[in-house]
């Protein structure tokens, strides 16, 4: 029996660098088949993120809508609480000392939170 040919000596150089770094030689098949599961877990997880981030803003648009839902209905109590307390100032003549104590603390809760809801706005446009 003849021996096998002796391989070319930079393919065993070739080899063993491909094995020191870790590497090995595949056939071209399971290179690709590798090659196909790699760039399928990437695309899955580039899925992943999009979906993150689209729920991630979905959450943010959730939280500034309730966030202006919660300031108009604050608002609209304001303004009838205000609308009412300034009413009783201005035109009930008739009213309890009681009544119109209530009605001046209504009135001034309103303007100092108005003038602090506009006050703090100020703050953070000039920052």
């Amino acid at each position: 029996m003849s021996e096998p040919p002796n391989p070319d000596p930079g393919l065993i150089d070739l080899n063993q660098r491909m094995l020191d770094l870790g590497l090995s030689f595949e056939p071209p098949e399971q290179l690709r088949a590798r090659i196909e599961r790699v760039r399928i877990e990437a695309q899955h997880q580039l899925e992943q993120e999009a979906l993150e981030k689209q729920h991630l803003r979905d959450r943010v648009r959730e939280d500034a809508r309730h966030r202006r839902r919660v300031f108009w209905c604050v608002f609209g109590v304001a303004i009838l609480a205000g609308a009412v307390s300034f009413w009783v100032i201005l035109f009930d003549r008739g009213a309890s000392a009681e009544t119109l104590t209530w009605a001046r603390t209504v009135a001034s809760a309103i303007v100092a939170g108005v003038i602090g809801y506009f006050g703090g706005a100020a703050g953070k446009t000039s920052g």
